[in-house]
């Protein structure tokens, strides 16, 4: 009896803290998806490393290796975003975490837009009905 009380009593700090630092986490990290247009984006590879080149910003396709294939099914649930629309959120969300760290006296440095966004994919047209998803490393410096 005993032991299932501290199991109950654990349980609820574990949900208590996962409720109270969720907002601290969530800022950007829905999934972020950038179409590669063959006709105006490019990949080109420097030494070992592989980059989409998307509206001349700088996207590493090799830093986490995660690359699958989705059906254009798929593809319809999905929203996708511009290089300037990722500019502007980042900037936004930035300068709220800069504001609440100030009022907090505890600064968070950010370093590069990929803490914001942590999963960037860029959806790349393959045959018929056939979409490769690469997640990427955003290279915003």
């Amino acid at each position: 009896m005993r032991k299932q009380v501290e199991a109950s009593c654990v349980n609820k700090i574990i949900l208590l803290m996962f409720f109270l630092t969720t907002p601290f986490f969530s800022y950007g990290q829905k999934n972020q998806y950038l179409l590669f247009d063959i006709c105006n984006d490019s990949i080109f590879t420097s030494g070992d490393m592989k980059y989409y080149n998307i509206d001349d910003n700088l996207f590493e396709i090799s830093r986490y290796q995660q690359v699958d294939t989705i059906s254009g099914k798929w593809l319809k649930n999905i929203e996708f975003t511009t290089i300037n629309k990722l500019w502007v959120e980042g900037e936004k969300l930035h300068n709220s975490i800069i504001n609440e760290g100030v009022k907090k006296k505890s600064l968070k440095v950010i370093e590069t837009y990929n803490q914001l966004f942590e999963h960037i994919y860029v959806i790349e047209k393959l045959q018929n009905d056939k979409f490769k998803r690469t997640r990427v490393w955003w290279i915003d410096y």
